[in-house]
Parts: C-alpha cells; structure tokens; sequence
C-alpha cells in the first residue's frame, strides 16, 4: 500500500475515534484487525500523554503496539481488569514469573500446571480443569491466579477467581435478575477458579445451587480449577458422589507437598 494512502486511512480512522471531540472508550468496536496498525503510534510512547490513556485494558493491548506493562496507562487498566476478574490486590504479585523468582516451593507440582498452561488453549477448548490438593501454604491459589494471568496479559478476560464461600454468599443474599446474571457468569466464563473447595459450611438449596452450577460447566465444557484442602475421604463426606465424577473426570488432580509458605510468597 502507498504511503499516502496508508495516512489517509489512518487520518480516516481517527478521525472517527475524536468524531465530533468526542474519545470513543472502546476503540476495538469500531475498527478491524487490519487498521490497528495504521492507528498505533510507532516510536512515539509518552506515559505522560499516552494516546490510550484511560481506555479499557483490552483496548490498549489490541491497539498498542509496545504492550509494555511497565507503561502506567496499561499497568492501570490491568489492574483494573483483574479486580474485574475477581483478583484482588494481595495476589496481583502473583505471576509465573514472580513465583519462579522466589523459588518453586513443590517443583514436581509447578511442572504439573506449567504443562497444563504450555497446551492452556486445547485444554480451555475441552473443558479440562484442575483440582490442585494439598495443605495450607503451598501456593495452590497463587498458582492457579498465575494460569489466570497469563491468560488475562495475552488478551483472554473470560475466567473470573471466587473463594467458594463468597460464591455460596453471593448467591444467597443476590436477588432477581442480579443473581440470575451471576449465576450466569459462573455457569459460562471460559475458566472459573474455586478457590478452598470445602471450607463452606452452607447447605440445602445454596449447596444444590453450586453443585447445579458445576453440572451446568461439565455440561457445557468449561474449564474449572479447584483448589483445595480436603483429603479424598474428606471431600466424599462432603459432596454427593455425582459432584465428585464431575470433578474428577476432566480434572487433572496436583498434590501440593511441603510446609506452609503463607506470607513469605510475595511480589518481588
């Protein structure tokens, strides 16, 4: 393509970002895979006056070419994101890079989910979880929201992290169509991540509630990562034996081994 015509369609485009002075926030609505580069500008990156300052996360990854997270504007909107996802500050830190600093507490249990994240796309595609067992302290959760990071800082927003007993909450004190639209996300994002499988103490209709929702991701082919610190007779007292399959049959089961690192994983 020409030079010229190559800015003319440039100016075209961002002519219809700023139409009428007006920033449009979700710039990937209204331009095609093939324009990106003709928008993003090259060379120019100012943090100060970032062309995508104060746009979606998802915006800026599509659009900017650099994708560097150390750059405020997209280190913002990712945090941003992840508190959308369900991950809150205290395991913001929690990357693959940043636990591979502070040295693998169970390298036998690290491979394990690394392997699972290598082929991450096939195993979103058929539904395949993981059930990661073990004590307190042996970085079962900052592992699983690491396989959600990386998942997030390549594009994929479709996995939301819950604590099992916020999930149970949320249900029960949800009304109407605000809890039919939870339920809805919990039924359908691409990966959900259940964090202390078993440290609830709801039953009756809440528990029939989750349970229904854990059919419903089996049924459909939606990837689950429990983490957990039930033994296996402990969790067959828990559950009914139809959960259970559920959980075992497309899930591959990690043993966490090793003593309690609670409060020495950390950002580094």
């Amino acid at each position: 393509m020409m030079e010229r015509e190559r800015t003319g369609q440039k100016n075209q485009i961002i002519s219809e970002i700023h139409k009428d002075s007006q920033t449009v926030t979700n710039i990937s609505h209204i331009i095609t895979t093939e324009q990106v580069q003709l928008v993003s500008p090259k060379n120019t990156c100012n943090p100060d006056h970032c062309f995508y300052a104060g746009r979606t996360y998802t915006d800026i990854l599509y659009l900017c070419d650099k994708k560097d997270f150390n750059c405020p504007p997209l280190l913002y909107a990712y945090k941003n994101q992840l508190v959308k996802c369900g991950i809150y500050e205290r395991y913001h830190w929690a990357t693959f890079e940043s636990i591979q600093r502070q040295g693998i507490p169970d390298q036998q249990a690290y491979k394990t989910v690394r392997a699972y994240v290598d082929s991450l796309q096939e195993n979103l595609k058929s539904g395949n979880g993981l059930i990661l067992k073990g004590n307190v302290g042996t970085g079962k959760t900052s592992l699983a929201i690491a396989i959600m990071q990386h998942m997030i800082r390549n594009g994929d927003i479709n996995c939301y992290f819950v604590p099992l007993a916020s999930l149970l909450d949320e249900i029960f004190t949800r009304q109407g169509n605000d809890r039919a639209e939870y339920v809805d996300k919990l039924k359908n994002c691409k990966l959900l991540v259940i964090d202390d499988l078993g440290q609830e103490h709801s039953e009756g209709w809440v528990q029939l509630k989750f349970e229904n929702i854990i059919s419903e991701r089996y049924n459909r082919c939606r990837s689950t990562i429990f983490t957990s610190n039930l033994t296996a007779d402990q969790m067959k007292n828990r559950y009914t034996e139809r959960i259970i399959d559920r959980f075992r049959d497309n899930s591959k089961i990690i043993n966490f081994t090793g003593k309690s690192l609670r409060g020495q994983l950390r950002a580094v």
